[in-house]
């Protein structure tokens, strides 16, 4: 996984419209250059990583959806001007959160890690990884492309951790620590001056 780069604090919600607002179809292009048209009852506009979102429901799927504003070509007024209401206590930003969590990688990952839900949230951003307070310690959930490069995030949090699912993450972290002992054992040895090339 390549960790989101930090933001000063959880992605900014403007207020979605009221649930009397009509709907809009949007022709829209997705991430595969794929381009389709919608019927959305929009929720939210979410800004995050600077991009604008918008959340709402795609009555075609009928399901909640996110879309990023720039890839929507155009707008039009819905025929019917009703639009279908949020469920209550929706959140545009935590629908955002989730939305981008499945896609930034193809493998689920599971990692306990052994500290306090106060140290862990200072050091992951609530875009990189849902976090949960357990008995044992903080339970991190996300989704990594890269086995290495989340052995390798995880090794930077700085704290003693579990990884509970998958296997192929604790043998890159068993690499990554052999590679780091190597390296740690080398360089304590004096190999002489450096020549100049």
């Amino acid at each position: 996984m390549r960790p989101p780069r930090p933001i000063p604090a959880s992605p900014w919600t403007w207020p979605p419209r009221p649930a009397t607002g009509a709907g809009s179809a949007s022709p829209t292009s997705s991430w595969r250059c794929e381009t389709s048209a919608r019927d959305l009852d929009p929720y939210g506009l979410v800004l995050h990583g600077g991009r604008w979102y918008v959340t709402g429901l795609d009555s075609r799927r009928a399901e909640i959806r996110v879309f990023r504003v720039d890839r929507v070509r155009s707008l039009q007024p819905a025929a019917d001007p009703r639009a279908t209401p949020p469920p209550p206590g929706y959140d545009p930003a935590a629908q955002l959160t989730a939305a981008l969590g499945e896609v930034a990688g193809r493998h689920r990952v599971r990692v306990l890690l052994h500290t306090t839900l106060e140290q862990a949230a200072r050091r992951i951003p609530p875009t990189a990884a849902t976090l949960v307070r357990t008995a044992e310690g903080v339970l991190l959930e996300t989704r990594a492309e890269r086995f290495d490069t989340m052995a390798g995030y995880l090794a930077g949090l700085g704290c003693p951790l579990t990884v509970h699912h998958p296997a192929e993450l604790r043998e890159a972290l068993a690499r990554l620590s052999e590679r780091l002992a190597s390296s740690a054992a080398s360089g304590g040895r004096d190999t002489g001056p450096v020549r100049e090339r």
